[in-house]
């Protein structure tokens, strides 16, 4: 399973330095309903008490890292990779890790995902447990609107509560071992294929930049020409 993770030009140095992603919190996602699905009781009474827990324990003790199946959107270039200035990391995940990202279910009636009262106490407030509360709880936690439908994005969700926040505020994880396939290059990037793969530290970095169509409102990748020792191919897609 091939993802992308979209990537702004002023955190490309430190990305492929330190090969690290940040994890993203409650607080920082651009959805206002996202990760905020409703919690009824038996009687079909909203309760808003668990609502507002689950929204802390979310806060508190649980991140994400987000990526998509695209990676030719012209939406998530500009609005994820600073109007194309950025990249996109690709990355090569199993379906069958338990810990991969899992995919996001687009609503198209538009209707917020419901918690059950039976659910609500199941699982001993430990949303990764094997138990029927916390899976349906776990997996209303990847649903959202259609609006977001264009993002086919996938989401890997991280306990943070044993880890501590850099100075500048935030977590983050390092690149999932051996899944590293290459760096898409931006229209507008600055930086040069070479100055990627020298960021990344290996000289065999497969990097592909963006150029615009001259018939189409899309944008297609190519091996950098001016590459020397740089290995190129098309294994990134």
């Amino acid at each position: 399973m091939r993802l992308y993770k979209f990537i702004d030009e002023g955190a490309i140095v430190p990305v492929l330095e330190k090969r690290e992603l940040r994890i993203t919190t409650l607080s920082a996602l651009n959805d206002l309903f996202d990760c905020t699905p409703r919690f009824l009781d038996e009687n079909g009474n909203d309760q808003d008490e668990v609502a507002a827990g689950l929204a802390y324990y979310i806060g508190e003790m649980l991140g994400m890292i987000c990526y998509s199946r695209h990676h030719e959107s012209l939406l998530l270039w500009a609005h994820y990779a600073s109007k194309h200035t950025g990249i996109a990391v690709a990355f090569e995940f199993s379906e069958e890790d338990f810990s991969a990202p899992r995919p996001i279910d687009y609503w198209y009636d538009n209707k917020r995902p419901v918690v059950r009262g039976e659910h609500i106490n199941d699982g001993d407030g430990n949303i990764f447990s094997d138990t029927p509360g916390a899976r349906s709880i776990l997996q209303k936690l990847c649903v959202k609107g259609r609006d977001w439908f264009y993002e086919q994005e996938y989401r890997r969700l991280i306990p943070i509560w044993n880890r501590e926040k850099r100075d500048d505020g935030f977590y983050y994880e390092s690149f999932p071992e051996g899944s590293f396939r290459g760096i898409l290059r931006g229209s507008r990037c600055p930086l040069s294929a070479t100055d990627l793969a020298k960021m990344y530290g290996n000289s065999n970095a497969i990097v592909h930049s963006a150029t615009r169509s001259k018939d189409a409102n899309e944008i297609t990748f190519f091996p950098d020409i001016d590459l020397k020792d740089i290995r190129v191919g098309t294994e990134i897609f």
